[in-house]
């Protein structure tokens, strides 16, 4: 009687081959986003987005941007008047076309942000445009992606051009001109100038402060009475997009104003001062810390908590930047980091984005209401945890330095 044998077992599978299996899904993924995107461009209603085209009528009619302004929404027009100008081809293109458009171009936009992310995290740059590629699924269906498209908003393309001038896309001697161009058409991008200042690039840094006055001047040639308006006025409205304790609004304001203080109160002022001080004043340590160190994507996801967490008011579509934290996860994951497994939580809760348990319309449980600030808080406990990680974290050869 032959002995009996023992069955073949298949070998685990290899690190490359398990990177295949991973692409080889993401690719699905990719697709799967693709199509969900392409139907929502094409029968949705981007509502931004024809605040937008609105706006571009009014400027190409010479009509008003701002007291006055029609706009078939109702919604207002909060940005400079260059921006009107930049938005001024949009005016009269169908609405399908243009809704489909625009939404394409908010895909190649993350696109370019995923992969110029992992290139400054020190990955080849074919290598990295693969990955992106691969994870382009993942990073369209994070909720301040998804958000935003569903409203066809423009933070992913200003998204683009700050983090496409900051992580080397653009050639060295245009290196400020993106920063500049980003906050002519929308003030917040401005503090990406911080970036090249970290880094001692004062070439970039002048250039971002060229940009931007360029952008001031013309608009202010187009549009004399409405720049004076915006400037003065509607510049320091930061109530201008919304209510402070709006359930969107996921910045360190809301937490305190939906579950602290009244957003009218001196309560409010102090708590939310003191919060801008502190993590302000860690995070910027941090960013110093991991450039000195040699570590300029980290560097630029600590800019990027303390811009999302600490802006007066941004509802989750103005976090568009956040999604530089999916290179950021692969990054950690490839240099085997101590932190990858808390940075992969942290991004899955911020993929998630169940802020909308906290709409006071929807009659959530106190539980579910729990959950919906966990972007705000997970926010919080990430700044902290990322900056005082800089402490530790290994110092790079020179010779092995993005920047």
């Amino acid at each position: 009687m032959p002995a009996p044998t023992r069955p073949r077992i298949a070998p685990p599978l290899s690190a490359a081959q398990w990177l295949l299996v991973a692409c080889g899904i993401g690719l699905g993924f990719t697709v799967w986003a693709l199509v969900v995107n392409y139907r929502l461009a094409a029968h949705g209603f981007l509502m931004d987005l024809q605040v937008f085209q609105d706006a571009a009528r009014a400027f190409r009619t010479d009509g008003p941007l701002f007291e006055g302004f029609y706009s078939r929404s109702g919604f207002g027009f909060i940005y400079p008047p260059f921006a009107a100008l930049v938005m001024s081809p949009l005016a009269y293109v169908p609405q399908t076309p243009l809704r489909l458009a625009w939404n394409f171009g908010q895909v190649v936009c993350v696109f370019i942000i995923v992969s110029a992310g992992l290139a400054l995290g020190g990955f080849g740059r074919r290598t990295a445009m693969f990955l992106g590629l691969c994870l382009l699924g993942v990073a369209l269906s994070a909720e301040p992606i998804d958000n935003g498209m569903g409203f066809g908003q423009i933070d992913t393309y200003l998204a683009m051009l700050v983090i496409a001038d900051v992580a080397g896309v653009l050639p060295h001697r245009l290196r400020g001109l993106g920063v500049g161009l980003a906050a002519g058409i929308k003030v917040t991008p401005a503090a990406f100038g911080l970036v090249f200042l970290i880094r001692r690039d004062w070439a970039a840094a002048a250039r971002a402060v060229a940009m931007g006055l360029v952008t001031l001047i013309v608009g202010w040639l187009v549009r004399a009475e409405d720049s004076l308006h915006f400037w003065t006025v509607e510049m320091w409205n930061t109530d201008r997009a919304g209510q402070k304790d709006f359930f969107r609004n996921q910045a360190l304001s809301g937490l305190i104003a939906r579950e602290i203080a009244d957003p009218n109160s001196t309560l409010f002022l102090v708590l939310w001062g003191a919060g801008v001080v502190l993590l302000g004043g860690l995070g910027l340590w941090a960013m110093v810390t991991y450039s000195r160190k040699g570590h300029p994507l980290l560097s630029l996801a600590m800019f990027v908590f303390m811009l999302c967490l600490l802006q007066p008011y941004a509802v989750t579509h103005h976090w568009a930047v956040l999604v530089l934290w999916v290179p950021v996860v692969v990054t950690l994951f490839a240099d085997k980091a101590r932190l990858r497994w808390w940075a992969l939580a942290f991004g899955l809760v911020q993929w998630w984005g169940p802020n909308h348990l906290l709409d006071p319309d929807k009659g959530y449980a106190a539980w579910q209401h729990a959950l919906g600030e966990s972007q705000s808080v997970t926010l919080i406990i990430a700044t902290v945890v990322l900056a005082l990680a800089a402490r530790g974290v290994a110092d790079r050869h020179p010779a092995d330095r993005r920047y």
